[in-house]
C-alpha cells in the first residue's frame, strides 16, 4: 500500500538523523530513531492486522480516481516485515541502553 510505504519511509528517513535517545532533561520528550523505528513497527503491525489485510469488508472505499484504500487479497508476507521492524527497534533500544521490561515491574507492592 502507497500510504503505509510512505509513512514507513518518512520515518525511516527521520531515524536515520535522530539519536539513538535524548540523554539530558532539555529534549525531554522529542522523538528519537528509537520512537521513529517503533512507531513504524507499529504501522506495519497494524496494516498486516486482518482490520486491513485483505479485509473485504472495506472493498466499496475507494480513493477519488477509483484506487481502492484496503488491500482485497490477504498478503502474509506483511507479517514477516512487521515482525522485522520490531526486531529492528528492539535492536535499537538494546543499542541505546534503553530497558524494554523490568522484572517485578508489573507487581503490586503491599
Amino acid at each position: 500500500n502507497k500510504i503505509t510505504e510512505f509513512i514507513s519511509n518518512e520515518l525511516d528517513e527521520a531515524a536515520s538523523i535522530l539519536p539513538y535517545s535524548w540523554n539530558d532533561a532539555t529534549n525531554y520528550g522529542r522523538i528519537s530513531r528509537a520512537a521513529c523505528l517503533a512507531l513504524k513497527a507499529r504501522t506495519l503491525l497494524y496494516a498486516a492486522s486482518p482490520l486491513y489485510n485483505g479485509n473485504v469488508m472495506y472493498k466499496d472505499i475507494k480513493n477519488n480516481d477509483g484506487t481502492l484504500l484496503f488491500p482485497q487479497i490477504y498478503d502474509k508476507e506483511l507479517w514477516k516485515k512487521a515482525a522485522d521492524a520490531a526486531q529492528i527497534a528492539i535492536d535499537c533500544c538494546l543499542n541505546a541502553g534503553i530497558k524494554l521490561s523490568q522484572e517485578g515491574a508489573n507487581t503490586i507492592n503491599k
